[in-house]
């Protein structure tokens, strides 16, 4: 989300299954809930120089990144981070749910593992997955999208423009506006098509 490699989800507030929000703490004046999963210390700490980037090629922890947003999403990421709207069916609102929970590194009590400072409206949660050249971000999205019965597949894919590729034909979204008008769409995406 935040360079022209990465890719991530962003749902209404509302298609989150209950556990979910109750795991994630998401505040109820939020309107959307982003989600970014990557490496460690690429994502979370910001060591992001080459020798960060040569080591996150290795297995590596990773962490899911959770923002609330009271507005669309494309409101609270910028002009450069680019959309596709997608239709989410209750099917695959349940399989995404419970893609984003096993996501989580639990305690043996059940509850996330929060790393790393709080802010007021995101939080860095240790992920269970590991982080490699052959298990990026992109392959990350596009398996929960995979679980939310989305038409891609996730084999292969290690660059947003493979994922970007793959996805339905893009809906139109409108540049962010004062007064965001209400969202319909279940699920979207955000790419940054320079990657």
């Amino acid at each position: 989300m935040r360079t022209g490699w990465h890719t991530g989800l962003a749902l209404a507030r509302r298609n989150l299954g209950r556990r979910l929000r109750r795991l994630l703490h998401v505040p109820r004046r939020a309107r959307s809930v982003i989600f970014g999963w990557g490496d460690l210390r690429w994502y979370a700490e910001g060591h992001n120089g080459v020798g960060s980037a040569l080591r996150a090629l290795l297995p590596s922890r990773s962490v899911l990144w959770v923002a609330a947003c009271r507005h669309r999403p494309e409101h609270c990421l910028g002009p450069h981070t680019h959309w596709r709207a997608l239709p989410l069916r209750p099917g695959g609102r349940k399989g995404l749910d419970r893609f984003l929970i096993r996501a989580l590194a639990l305690t043996p009590a059940g509850r996330p593992r929060p790393f790393g400072p709080r802010s007021s409206s995101s939080e860095f949660y240790r992920a269970r997955a590991p982080y490699d050249a052959f298990h990026t971000c992109n392959t990350w999205t596009a398996e929960a999208l995979e679980a939310a019965r989305i038409p891609v597949t996730s084999v292969g894919v290690l660059f947003s423009v493979q994922l970007w590729s793959e996805l339905p034909r893009p809906r139109c979204v409108p540049p962010p506006q004062p007064s965001p008008p209400p969202t319909r769409s279940g699920l979207t995406l955000p790419v940054d098509r320079e990657g």
